[in-house]
């Protein structure tokens, strides 16, 4: 999850998860079969919203960039910047906030493959860029907010700003995992914002 674009007017954050989908056998390609059946649960999620919703639907469609089709919703249901998006790209079943989430992902060059025994990141929470991004949408998400939850944008605003204080401390957090032989080793890492300081001596 990573805050918008700075060039962008959304106020939504964009996120993204990812899921190893090889092809397999060739004559009965699992990721053909995982995006099938993802499609037919979002076309089956489709027609029920759409059911109990009549005057609000949510539509469900494609867009096609350098042979890669995208399938996502659209609808008023949907915050500004948000259409919940699946495509199959790259050896990668993606789920995602909106079409474009996609594509840059699509876009980016793959990484070289890490040693055996290197840490990979299990979770990666950035608590600094989240500050920022309470702090310079703050009215927005404020008013958005509170007209959803039924409260007064003061109150929603006063609730971010403690958001945003109890946030102050932190700037990264981040769980590793490593294997190595015969043990997995989990690692938490937290960096704060200042320095700690030294207990002093009597």
């Amino acid at each position: 999850v990573t805050a918008p674009l700075p060039a962008g007017i959304d106020e939504m954050p964009q996120a993204i998860l990812v899921i190893r989908a090889a092809p397999g056998d060739a004559t009965a390609p699992v990721d053909q079969a995982l995006l099938s059946a993802v499609h037919t649960a979002a076309l089956l999620g489709a027609l029920g919203y759409n059911h109990q919703h009549p005057t609000g639907p949510v539509r469900l469609t494609s867009v096609t960039t350098d042979g890669r089709e995208i399938h996502y919703f659209e609808g008023d249901v949907f915050p500004p910047g948000v259409r919940p998006a699946y495509a199959l790209t790259n050896g990668w079943m993606v789920f995602a906030s909106s079409p474009e989430v996609i594509t840059r992902f699509a876009e980016t060059p793959p990484k070289p493959a890490a040693p055996d025994d290197a840490a990979y990141p299990v979770v990666r929470v950035s608590l600094k860029a989240w500050r920022a991004y309470l702090k310079d949408r703050r009215d927005a998400l404020a008013a958005a907010l509170a007209e959803k939850n039924q409260l007064t944008v003061k109150e929603m605003g006063k609730r971010l700003d403690d958001l945003i204080g109890a946030l102050e401390f932190v700037d990264r957090v981040q769980i590793d995992r490593r294997v190595g032989a015969g043990a997995t080793v989990v690692t938490l890492t937290v960096r704060t914002a200042r320095p700690l300081k030294k207990a002093g001596r009597d």
